[in-house]
């Protein structure tokens, strides 16, 4: 081969060399955006709902998510899908109930997630009198009406359900007639309400406590059906698992829900099951759920949480005003009257301040007063020193007076004999 060869051999290696630099600087640039834009992506609508979720490009979602895209996402974890976030935190909720001591204690704990499930001022009503309740027997009606009607925030009809296993678990599996007769999953509230042996199972309880937390887990069980959970029975062990997301049809029957429905009642469950926290646990908390399902969905799920919130309040300042108008129409009299009162009281009061007043103020009167007695003690220790002196003066002049008046007695009958001899020298000389 020439010299020219040689070199134009040389020079198409360098080039191909060249070549294989850029594609692979190129690769690692395009992977590294990818990445980023997957990252972003995540970021933007949350992990996919599961394992089988697609992209706009028909790649499932969940294989591509790496160990560091989860950290970078969601803070870290194993849950590269909202079913597997929602499923590890059903598993905790389960294992944190069946760790606690009796059914006191597991009621309580179950109180603060039923709570979250109220969407009714009357559901709220029979929820804290169920709560409240000293016996089985005053339980039982409490917890019916509770479990008897509708979940409008997580099911879309107008009734109350329940789940058949959780009424059949209560009566036993001898038991078909009555709420259970039929065999859809579900059973309305118009049927197992007027069920006797429901009522009277439920009054048969050891405890208020174990009645409470049977309905308690029962409306529970509507929100882990919606997340695609089974709830089990988390009052004994840590049952439970995966099955498809359902929720009642009208029927009984179960309906599975679409995509953007999981997502919904995904993030409702994951909501109402959060950890209770406060200040910066509970920012963590809802940082965690707007990761994991997006912080669209997070919104639409805070503004129906939201939504509930103010129809409660309506409702609850619309029968204080009732409350309160009924109230002044029957006691108008006795509202004038206590309006009387409290005229004459705003008057006691003002008495009560001045007297207040010339009280503070005795101290120092008193502090005056004894002055001026000191004074006056003084002047009267003097008058009488006086008073006793010009007395003797007096008895001395009184004296000397009736030493004069003697003295003018004496001259007065000196005078009078005078007289009488005159007279007598005055008649002999006449003769």
């Amino acid at each position: 081969m020439s010299l020219y060869g040689k070199i134009l051999a040389i020079l198409n290696l360098l080039m191909l060399v060249a070549l294989i630099a850029l594609g692979v600087m190129d690769y690692g640039t395009r992977l590294t955006l990818s990445n980023g834009l997957f990252a972003g992506d995540l970021h933007l609508k949350g992990l996919p709902v599961d394992d089988k979720e697609i992209d706009g490009t028909g790649l499932a979602i969940a294989p591509r998510i790496t160990p560091k895209t989860l950290q970078d996402v969601v803070g870290g974890g194993n849950a590269k899908t909202q079913q597997a976030e929602a499923l590890e935190v059903a598993r905790k909720f389960r294992e944190a109930v069946a760790a606690l001591p009796d059914a006191n204690a597991k009621r309580d704990l179950l109180a603060s997630y039923a709570r979250d499930v109220v969407d009714q001022i009357n559901e709220g009503e029979d929820l804290v009198r169920l709560l409240r309740a000293q016996t089985p027997q005053e339980a039982a009606s409490f917890a019916l009406g509770f479990i008897g009607r509708p979940v409008f925030g997580y099911h879309r009809l107008p009734t109350g359900y329940i789940r058949r296993d959780r009424l059949q678990g209560l009566l036993g599996d001898a038991v078909t007639t009555g709420a259970l007769a039929g065999t859809n999953p579900y059973i309305p509230s118009s049927q197992f309400l007027g069920d006797e042996k429901l009522l009277e199972a439920l009054k048969q309880r050891q405890s208020p406590a174990e009645v409470a937390n049977w309905a308690m887990l029962a409306r529970l069980d509507l929100v882990f059906d919606a997340a695609g959970l089974v709830l089990g029975d988390p009052l004994s062990a840590s049952q439970g698992g995966e099955r498809k997301a359902v929720e009642p049809a009208e029927d009984g029957t179960e309906l599975t829900l679409d995509l953007p429905q999981r997502k919904d009642a995904i993030a409702r469950f994951l909501w109402i099951m959060r950890p209770k926290g406060q200040g910066a646990d509970e920012k963590a908390n809802l940082e965690r759920i707007g990761a994991v399902v997006g912080p669209a969905q997070l919104h639409e799920t805070l503004e129906e949480e939201a939504r509930v919130e103010r129809v409660m309040q309506q409702e609850i300042e619309l029968r204080l005003q009732k409350a309160s108008d009924r109230f002044a129409t029957r006691y108008q009299e006795r509202l004038d009257e206590l309006g009387q009162f409290a005229v004459e009281l705003a008057r006691l009061k003002n008495e009560v301040k001045m007297v207040k007043e010339l009280i503070d103020k005795q101290p120092m009167l008193i502090g005056e007063r004894k002055q001026n007695l000191a004074q006056l003690k003084q002047r009267l220790e003097f008058t009488r020193g006086d008073s006793r002196a010009r007395f003797q003066d007096m008895q001395q002049n009184a004296l000397n007076l009736y030493d004069q008046r003697r003295a003018l007695m004496g001259l007065m009958e000196q005078v009078g004999q005078v007289e009488k001899e005159l007279r007598t020298l005055e008649s002999k000389a006449g003769n």
